[in-house]
C-alpha cells in the first residue's frame, strides 16, 4: 500500500514546525532583550536565511535520526523480524525509540518503505532502508 502524501511530509513538517518555532523565540527574545526594530525581522535577508537554518535543521535532524537508527541496531533495540520484507522490530526499552521511529518515518516519506503494523509491545516497520554497519 502507497502511504500518503500527508504521511510522507509529516516528519518533515515537524521538524520544520520546531525549528521555525525555534527562530521564532529567538527573535522575540532578541527584540525583547536588545530592543531591535522588528524591521530586521522581516527583511528579505532574515526570512531567506530562516529558511536556509530550517533545511539545515531538517538536514542535522535526518543525520541525527539516522546516528540513533544504527546506534539501536548494534544494541540489539532495533533488528530486522524479516529478512525478505526487512520488517524492523523497535524494543519499548529502546533508550531512542522515539529517534528509531523519526528515522523510520523519514525513511517512509523517501518511499522507501511502509509502516507494517504498530503493536502495543513493539513497533514493526516494513522498511528497506539502506544497512550501516553490522548487526
Amino acid at each position: 500500500m502507497k502511504p500518503s502524501p500527508i504521511d510522507m511530509l509529516r516528519p518533515c513538517l515537524l521538524v520544520v514546525s520546531i525549528a521555525a518555532t525555534a527562530i521564532d523565540a529567538a527573535a522575540l527574545l532578541v527584540i525583547g532583550l536588545f530592543g531591535d526594530s522588528e524591521d530586521v525581522f522581516t527583511s528579505t535577508t532574515f526570512r531567506a536565511a530562516a529558511v536556509v537554518a530550517i533545511a539545515c535543521m531538517v538536514r542535522v535532524t535526518r543525520r541525527g535520526v539516522r546516528a540513533a537508527f544504527v546506534s539501536a541496531l548494534s544494541r540489539h533495540h532495533a533488528s530486522f523480524k524479516d529478512e525478505h520484507a526487512n520488517a524492523i522490530s523497535v524494543s519499548p526499552a529502546c533508550p531512542v525509540r522515539m529517534l528509531v521511529v523519526l528515522h523510520l518515518r523519514f525513511a517512509q516519506s523517501n518511499r522507501v518503505g511502509q509502516v507494517l503494523a504498530v503493536a502495543s509491545s513493539k513497533l514493526m516497520f516494513v522498511s528497506p532502508v539502506e544497512f550501516v554497519g553490522e548487526q
